[in-house]
């Protein structure tokens, strides 16, 4: 198999890097990191070089290596999943990392998704492209998972759940049998979802109430907001 270059120079990408490392079933090795090179402030990161995305083919053709894409959900996913598409337009294949303790029984599962530690994934399910997986999520028998989705720690579905793209589903939360999960939904923490969801819906427990005149992409872009002014006054 080819060695890797990770996208993203955050403690994410360590954390990729780590389980790469030490996850006994997987022979890669970790060459290099990448990101734009807007975001380099030093040539090298846990003792790797790091390049400017711009220019990889230079450094790390895509006849040798792989990417790793190192990128979380901001934005609904669609920073990872813009970048999916630049690295599949400069040739490179987009990695996906399974990790060891995790059951996969999926009827089919596409490319570049990370599905970390003791996920199950039931039979006769379908999981699409540019997926994250965080901890002991389950994806019940008979679902559709599509592209470009993150599912926190232990969320569950039930069988028969259709996830759209570009979703996001918080800790603990759990889709009820047969429901449609529409692209670009935001799931709380501990949410249970009943019913279908319309495209950009917002649903957060302790009632799981669909918030009403916010779609996900404004909802998130004030977390984010909020995160930001947190980490500045932190650092006064």
């Amino acid at each position: 198999m080819k060695d890797l270059v990770i996208f993203g120079i955050t403690h994410f990408a360590k954390l990729l890097k780590y389980y790469i490392e030490t996850d006994d079933i997987h022979q890669r090795k970790v060459v290099a990191f990448t990101v734009s090179i807007n975001y380099i402030k030093s040539s090298e990161y846990l003792g790797l070089p790091v390049v400017p995305f711009e220019k990889i083919e230079s450094f790390y053709p895509p006849e040798k290596y792989d990417i790793l894409l190192a990128i979380g959900d901001r934005k609904m996913n669609s920073i990872r999943e813009h970048f999916f598409y630049d690295c599949k337009a400069k040739g490179y294949n987009v990695a996906s990392y399974y990790h060891s303790s995790s059951n996969l029984n999926a009827e089919q599962i596409g490319e570049g998704n990370i599905i970390l530690f003791n996920c199950y994934i039931a039979p006769f399910s379908i999981v699409g492209n540019g997926n994250l997986l965080w901890d002991n999520v389950t994806i019940a028998h008979d679902c559709i998972v599509g592209d470009f989705n993150t599912l926190s720690g232990h969320a569950d579905t039930c069988g028969f759940v259709k996830i759209g793209n570009n979703c996001y589903l918080g800790k603990h939360s759990l889709i009820n049998d047969r429901v449609k999960v529409l692209d670009s939904t935001y799931v709380g923490a501990k949410a249970y979802v009943k019913t279908d969801t319309k495209e950009g819906d917002v649903i957060v427990s302790p009632r799981s109430e669909t918030l009403k005149n916010i779609q996900s992409i404004s909802f998130v872009q004030i977390l984010e907001s909020m995160d930001r002014r947190k980490v500045i006054k932190d650092d006064k």
